[in-house]
């Protein structure tokens, strides 16, 4: 048995972090894809803004880190 089991909002945000590559064509999930995923999952974002953290910004700060990242755009069509 995994620890992480058959969990419905783990395979949410794993989804939501193959989506974000595929729409920038990278060629592999990274930890900023899996970052960007987890900040904007509802439940998690909810948390950080109970934190005090500026979600906003962060989101927007990854996302653009992300869409300035060349080196793992697959050259493959």
């Amino acid at each position: 048995m995994s620890l992480i089991g058959n969990n419905p909002e783990i395979e949410q945000i794993l989804e939501q972090a193959i989506v974000k590559a595929k729409y920038h064509n990278h060629s592999y999930i990274t930890l900023e894809h899996l970052l960007y995923a987890l900040v904007t999952h509802k439940n998690f974002n909810i948390m950080l803004t109970e934190f005090g953290a500026d979600v906003e910004g962060l989101v927007a700060d990854v996302d653009h880190y992300i869409s300035q990242q060349t080196d793992f755009i697959s050259i493959e069509h």
